[in-house]
């Protein structure tokens, strides 16, 4: 049997199968079709010709949510929240997002006012009804929005997390007059405390559904026709995975799916390897993405504004930067070479692919420095003389400069950008990075990964297989995950236990009914508790483990230790005579999926003879006589002295001259200093 996932990029779209029984791990890579996703995915499905009837696990990683987002191009939203409450959306906390630049002006609202409309309803923030909810207004308000051809409608309203009745009624009452209108509540996307971000979580969950839902529609129908036997599943931005259908509800909860495969895979690697501690780098064709495992876990924020629009969600923390392969390098107004964020992207792509392009990217740097040569092993000719061109007409030129110097310089300038990526991940947060192993993947992260590392102080690089298609890798290496939360303000030395206990159960039972809806087994769920604590009078949190055990043995006080423990690692000090509260209950569901196996490969002695060579330009030692390996050759034990090149299917390693690349037993290409 086989599992495969599927990773849709701003410039390819990666197709990852494992095979079960010999664990086998085979990929695909074909350029992405901004214009309709589903047909680079169906293509690559074809174009592999992998027989989907024997696949009996598919995981999708999809930017579909994200680009409606960044495109504006959701659905016809209207809201309608708590009476005097409208431009809540508008807003937002008041404060300026950007200090420092005269020019900076907020987004526009998701939901133009015209389609903010309140309603006379309130209750307190216990969850008693202050004013009843008047249903012959809600019928006024919704026949405006039907007359507006309003497509998708977000419910939102004060203190609604205590009490949901009031969002219930009103959905019901929708669905019996028009059952063509998608409606979000806020109550079944975030049940939580601070009205801005459960308004602004919810406004992105109903602005992106119709699309969400017609494209997944389209997908899952298309495989069927192909032989795909089972569900389609979608990768969250939390790590885990979750059923089509869920995802069709919630989609907000997929934003960052495709980027957070990536950070799953160096988790799943470095628990096999023994690695706790990983640098994680991912650069494909249009972003790269830095981010940390820290003690063997996966940094989780719950503060990510997508586009600038804030969602309260859980989110693998990834720093994400406007570099990849074919981010555009330019020159500003006052004569300085700039690199990003704009991409050419899959159409028409850098100058080099020949499709139309004329903006010279970082690919198009690296193929005039002799770095690469083709992609696809072939399947995409790369033309130095486009790219020549380009780079010598938009950046050598007006710079009087050379072509080799002007596209050493954006490298240069993007290797700068992505290291001070890095720092804002780890320095600027107290973490030491010399002590972490650094996974780079993605088709342009091991070009990179050699001159970023070294920067950091990073000793060892691990390229692992299938590199350029890592993120799709890691799809298949995730649980099925959902996280519940309830908001229930509670002083930590008054504690209830049986309230507290009461309010999980609730969570839990929401959890079990979840996870069975998509098949797993009573015996693979797992239940993780925790809490939401803060100093009274505070406004912001920490999420604490909750152990029942634990706390009823030795009391409340234990958890205000370990609330004091953690808000020293966080901010350097604590103040431990200070009263603490519980503000959320947390709940995260997870459904174990059996893990794919990963073959371990035996000692092989084998003569290592280069393809060809190829002259390749370094900035410390100018153009040298470089050897060109296939990966497909190296096996376990292999150890290249750089200079050299090694290419594969889905991306290309170089080995700087003072490097060294050696194969370990799982086929990964480790790169380390001399």
């Amino acid at each position: 049997m086989i599992r495969g996932g599927i990773d849709i990029g701003g410039t390819f779209t990666d197709i990852v199968y494992i095979d079960d029984e010999t664990g086998e791990i085979t990929s695909h890579k074909i350029l992405t079709t901004p214009k309709n996703p589903a047909t680079a995915v169906l293509n690559g499905i074809l174009e592999s010709r992998v027989d989907l009837s024997k696949v009996w696990l598919l995981v999708h990683g999809t930017t579909v949510v994200i680009n409606a987002i960044i495109s504006r191009t959701g659905a016809k939203t209207a809201l309608i929240t708590t009476d005097g409450f409208r431009d809540l959306l508008e807003i937002g906390r008041g404060n300026r997002l950007v200090s420092f630049d005269i020019f900076y002006r907020k987004n526009d609202p998701l939901i133009p006012r015209k389609w903010r409309l309140g309603i006379s309803e309130r209750m307190d923030a216990k969850g008693n009804i202050v004013i009843p909810l008047d249903l012959q207004e809600v019928k006024g308000v919704l026949d405006y929005l039907i007359k507006e051809e309003v497509e998708s409608i977000a419910i939102c309203f004060a203190h609604s997390y205590a009490n949901n009745e009031h969002e219930e009624k009103i959905k019901q009452f929708i669905e019996s007059k028009n059952s063509n209108i998608h409606i979000t509540l806020s109550t079944e996307v975030l049940p939580e405390i601070r009205e801005f971000e459960r308004l602004s979580t919810t406004v992105v969950s109903a602005y992106t559904k119709p699309a969400a839902k017609e494209y997944i529609n389209e997908l899952e129908g298309e495989l069927k026709k192909r032989g795909y036997p089972s569900d389609l599943f979608l990768m969250q931005s939390n790590g885990g995975i979750m059923k089509a259908d869920i995802a069709k509800a919630s989609p907000a909860q997929i934003i960052e799916s495709g980027p957070v495969g990536g950070i799953v895979a160096c988790k799943y690697f470095g628990d096999l390897m023994g690695y706790e501690n990983i640098a994680v780098f991912d650069m494909g064709g249009t972003t790269s993405k830095a981010g940390l495992v820290i003690d063997g876990n996966i940094s989780i924020t719950r503060n990510y504004s997508p586009a600038g629009y804030p969602i309260r969600i859980a989110v693998a923390d990834m720093i994400e930067l406007g570099i990849g392969g074919g981010s555009i390098a330019w020159i500003d107004d006052a004569g300085f070479l700039k690199v990003g964020p704009i991409s050419a992207g899959a159409d028409p792509g850098p100058a080099c692919y020949d499709l139309g392009g004329i903006e010279p990217t970082i690919t198009d740097a690296n193929l005039i420095l002799g770095r690469i040569r083709g992609l696809l092993r072939g399947k995409a000719d790369l033309n130095t003389d486009s790219a020549t061109k380009s780079i010598r007409e938009k950046i050598a030129d007006p710079l009087g400069i050379e072509s080799v110097s002007a596209a050493n310089g954006i490298i240069e300038i993007a290797v700068s950008m992505l290291i001070d990526e890095f720092r804002a991940a780890s320095i600027a947060k107290g973490i030491d990075l010399r002590d972490f192993v650094m996974f780079a993947f993605g088709g342009a992260g091991p070009m990179h990964c050699s001159l970023i590392a070294n920067d950091l102080g990073i000793k060892s690089i691990i390229i692992p297989a299938a590199a350029g298609a890592f993120s799709a890798l890691g799809f298949l290496c995730s649980d099925l995950k959902h996280d519940f939360v309830q908001t229930h303000l509670m002083k930590t030395r008054e504690m209830d236990l049986g309230k507290a206990e009461e309010i999980f159960e609730g969570l839990e039972t929401e959890g079990l009914q979840t996870l069975k809806k998509e098949g797993v087994d009573t015996k693979d769920i797992v239940a993780i508790r925790s809490v939401d604590m803060r100093y009274v009078g505070q406004a912001y949190e920490i999420n604490i483990p909750y152990e029942l055990a634990t706390i009823s043995s030795q009391g409340p006080e234990e958890l205000t230790q370990s609330f004091n423990r953690s808000y020293e690692s966080y901010y350097g000090h604590c103040t431990p005579k200070e009263a603490t509260e519980i503000v959320n209950f947390r709940l995260t569901a997870l459904g174990t999926v059996r893990k794919p196996p990963i073959k371990i490969q035996s000692i092989e002695k084998r003569e290592l003879v280069a393809r060809e060579m190829g002259k390749v330009y370094f900035k410390e030692t100018g153009w040298m006589n470089c050897p060109f390996y296939d990966r497909e050759d190296l096996t376990y034990g292999i150890k290249i002295q750089g200079p050299a090149i090694i290419e594969e299917y889905t991306s290309t390693t170089v080995v700087p001259p003072d490097f060294e690349a050696k194969i370990d037993e799982y086929l990964n290409i480790i790169l380390r200093r001399l």
